[in-house]
């Protein structure tokens, strides 16, 4: 009788648990129905008014705003049904956590990666705004013409033909320039 003793304690101790998960997965799956259903509707909806012709008509904007908010409003269901299901099984704030954990990290990345290119492109800028100053004429590796400006992040400069080149000012400083005076 010892292994079915054993084997009834841990169906006690386990069956909480398989409870919880068979909550979370019903929350879950009836949550998903919905907000398929609640997306289709609202595009419904909006599709019956018209809400794009009328938005590419009076902004002149060739997006399905249609498409766009009924799944934003399918996402926000999808969003509610899961924290309701994390909720079910007592998983709501740490598992938010490290959803707001990974949120920072990608912005902080982001914000890395953008300095990655600003602080090279200002560090020349600096250097190209004593030596280079507006209306010079330059010679590039690929062009010629007039310096209009130089700002900290890039150089813009006006060719013989009208045309305006954006040069990021790291480049810029990379490349043989031959500087013709006035």
């Amino acid at each position: 009788m010892g292994i079915l003793d054993g084997l009834e304690g841990f169906m006690e101790r386990f069956t909480p648990y398989l409870n919880k998960i068979v909550i979370f997965f019903l929350i879950l799956f009836i949550g998903f129905l919905v907000g398929k259903i609640i997306g289709r509707l609202v595009r419904k909806i909006l599709r019956d008014i018209k809400t794009d012709a009328f938005v590419n008509r009076t902004l002149g904007w060739k997006l399905s705003l249609e498409r766009t908010i009924s799944s934003l409003v399918a996402g926000l269901v999808y969003l509610v049904s899961f924290i309701l299901a994390l909720n079910a099984v007592g998983l709501t704030t740490l598992v938010l956590e490290i959803i707001l954990g990974v949120f920072v990290l990608a912005i902080v990345l982001s914000f890395l990666i953008a300095l990655k290119d600003i602080i090279p492109n200002a560090a020349a800028g600096l250097t190209i705004r004593q030596k280079v100053k507006e209306g010079v004429k330059v010679k590039m590796d690929d062009a010629e013409g007039k310096v209009k400006e130089v700002n900290l992040l890039e150089t813009i400069v006006q060719t013989k033909n009208g045309d305006t080149i954006v040069v990021p000012n790291a480049l810029f400083a990379k490349q043989l320039i031959r500087i013709k005076r006035r």
